[in-house]
């Protein structure tokens, strides 16, 4: 996660995923955050969370959806 959000993306969706890798990321921080607000996020990983992917907790920001990519030879046509 932290080598995806290093690389200059943004948080990774467990919906709507662009990408098979972008879908495990998204559904893993996504249990993450659910773990988290449950209360029964062990101590060492939201340490651990909060010192190697600061921001985890909340994530993207209201109305910061991705524009998926199309025409890039995905079959897809080319939006206006």
């Amino acid at each position: 996660m932290a080598a995806y959000r290093a690389a200059g993306n943004d948080w990774p969706l467990h919906k709507e995923a662009a990408s098979e890798q972008e879908r495990l990321l998204g559904v893993w921080l996504h249990s993450q955050r659910i773990t988290y607000r449950d209360g029964t996020l062990r101590q060492d990983r939201e340490a651990r969370l909060d010192t190697e992917l600061p921001g985890w907790r909340r994530g993207r920001r209201p109305g910061r959806r991705p524009q998926p990519m199309r025409g890039a030879g995905d079959g897809a046509p080319l939006e206006k």
